[in-house]
């Protein structure tokens, strides 16, 4: 039992060496996944902003469904009466809803006009779009696992505040 738990001791003191020299790395990658964050959230609120401000609402007909790829190709009249296609993306609504679509059938979307790019939304389920929150993704995830590293392992944020670094790591070689 004793060898046991020295070995579990060994074998946690590694891992939390291991973590202590993987956390610097934590901190940059952190400080990325928020600018990344920062950068997605901007550019789904503009996007929901200009479709509000500026989006056309029109009638569409599904032409392809792609379910796993979270996808529909659609055609549509803009506003000037000419045929065009964009891509609506299903990873905004519930699986309900989603459930509810079949190729061929006919749904309102609001599209942004020709210089703003196409990004056809359901109007039916504007209002949910914007606090749809799926532009955090795997960024989000990773700035969550990078905060909890540096939670449990703080060192190299207070680098700077010491004179001592071996105060900073106070590991007990011997025992």
């Amino acid at each position: 039992m004793q060898k046991l738990k020295k070995f579990l001791r060994n074998v946690w003191r590694g891992v939390d060496v291991a973590m202590a020299l993987i956390s610097p790395m934590m901190i940059i990658v952190f400080i990325i996944c928020v600018l990344e964050l920062f950068y997605r959230g901007g550019e789904h609120f503009r996007l929901v902003d200009q479709l509000e401000q500026i989006g056309q609402v029109t009638t569409a007909t599904i032409q392809h469904l792609d379910i796993h790829g979270k996808t529909a190709l659609i055609q549509f009249s803009n506003h000037e009466g000419k045929p065009e296609h964009g891509y609506l993306e299903l990873k905004y609504y519930a699986r309900r809803v989603v459930a509810g679509l079949t190729v061929g059938s006919e749904v309102r979307i609001r599209y942004l006009p020709e210089p703003y790019g196409n990004r056809p939304v359901l109007e039916e389920h504007f209002r949910q779009l914007r606090f749809h929150w799926t532009f955090t993704g795997e960024y989000g995830v990773l700035a969550l696992i990078c905060w909890a590293w540096m939670v449990i392992h703080p060192e190299f944020l207070y680098i700077g505040y010491t004179r001592d670094f071996s105060s900073i790591f106070k590991m007990e070689l011997h025992q």
